[in-house]
């Protein structure tokens, strides 16, 4: 009898702990490096010249209401990220793991540039980027159940890089985006680019990402270790935590340089 409890316990506690993974296996990984460490250029002919791929054009989601034109203020600096104590954990990183995901560094920030007239939702575009990526871009998790974030739903996105721009209020469009470009899958994976809001006072930047039906979720940035460490997306983080066995909220702020 106690052995029978006994393989019940240890059965409903491997159950218990049988996690999904956040991202694909590595196998799926592209055989070219993604990480950022790779030698940057900002211009084709730089690009030539030092014989480094050619920067791709930028693009926009299609069938798309552009937002109407705010004249631009422009405030460059790092991506400070806290942990849910208030305590800094470093700055969103200029390098980004071997999935195209960009991480947590103390000393190898991205600098990235936000507009300050913007009230509302709107890019953020990357100074200096890494290999060629001139924004980020909130990409679709690879394990999602649909692309809606929501309370008690776990789906969530990738922070990664895109030469690509969807507008404000737009939902996921299928575009070329650094997450995908890391890995060997035949088609890019959906992302939103114009989700972020600065606010000068505060100097917070927030994720506002959009579902199918046009609502807006609330959002929230988690860190997950795993990986090299990463930043994503989600609507529920208790709900992404319980399904991935891991990841924590934190928050973002724009130190101006």
């Amino acid at each position: 009898m106690k052995l029978s409890l006994l393989l019940t316990s240890l059965v409903t506690f491997t159950m218990a702990t049988a996690y999904m993974d956040v991202n694909p296996p590595a196998s799926t990984l592209a055989e070219r490096s993604h990480t950022g460490e790779l030698e940057d250029c900002f211009t084709n002919a730089e690009c030539m010249q030092k014989g480094l791929p050619l920067r791709a054009p930028r693009r926009r989601g299609r069938n798309e209401a552009r937002a109407p034109m705010v004249s631009p203020i422009p405030v460059t600096g790092r991506l400070q990220v806290f942990d849910q104590s208030g305590a800094s954990m470093g700055f969103v990183s200029a390098s980004r793991n071997a999935y195209g995901e960009y991480g947590v560094s103390t000393s190898n920030p991205l600098f990235v540039t936000l507009n300050r007239a913007t009230s509302g939702s709107q890019d953020v575009m990357t100074v200096r980027s890494a290999v060629g990526y001139s924004n980020l871009a909130a990409v679709a998790g690879f394990a999602n159940t649909n692309n809606n974030f929501g309370t008690g739903s776990f789906n969530y996105a990738y922070l990664s890089g895109s030469n690509s721009q969807t507008p404000v209020g737009s939902r996921p469009v299928s575009l070329p985006n650094s997450f995908s470009d890391a890995s060997a899958f035949s088609t890019q994976r959906e992302l939103e680019s114009a989700i972020f809001r600065y606010n000068p006072v505060t100097m917070a930047v927030t994720p506002h990402w959009i579902n199918a039906d046009g609502s807006a979720p609330a959002t929230f940035f988690v860190f997950v270790p795993s990986d090299g460490g990463f930043l994503a997306l989600t609507g529920d983080v208790a709900s992404f935590r319980s399904t991935f066995g891991t990841g924590s909220q934190v928050t973002m702020k724009l130190v101006i340089s």
